[in-house]
C-alpha cells in the first residue's frame, strides 16, 4: 500500500519513535524540538493509519470466514454429518 510508506518519514518505526522521544526529552533548542515533534506526530499518524487498516481487514475477513463457515456447517448437518460446535 504505497499510501502508507514510511520510507518518507524521518522517523519510520516504532524503535526510530522511542529513539526520537528519548531525544526530545534531552532537547533545548525550540525549532530543533518542533521539527522532531513534527516528526514524531507524522510517524505516528500514519502507524495509526496503518493499523485501522489492518483492523478493518481483519474484521471483514472474519465476517466472511465466519459467514462461510456457518453455512458450510449448516449444510452438513443437513447432510447428516455430525459437527464439533465450539
Amino acid at each position: 500500500m504505497p499510501d502508507l510508506s514510511y520510507k518518507a518519514l524521518d522517523v519510520q518505526s516504532g524503535t526510530m519513535a522511542v529513539d526520537a522521544a528519548e531525544r526530545l526529552y534531552n532537547m533545548t533548542d525550540p525549532d530543533e524540538i518542533q521539527e522532531l515533534r513534527e516528526s514524531m506526530l507524522k510517524y505516528c499518524e500514519l502507524d495509526t493509519k496503518a493499523m485501522v487498516k489492518i483492523y478493518y481487514v481483519l474484521k471483514n475477513n472474519f465476517f466472511l470466514l465466519t459467514k462461510y463457515n456457518k453455512k458450510k456447517t449448516l449444510s452438513m448437518e443437513k447432510k447428516g454429518s455430525k459437527v464439533l460446535r465450539i
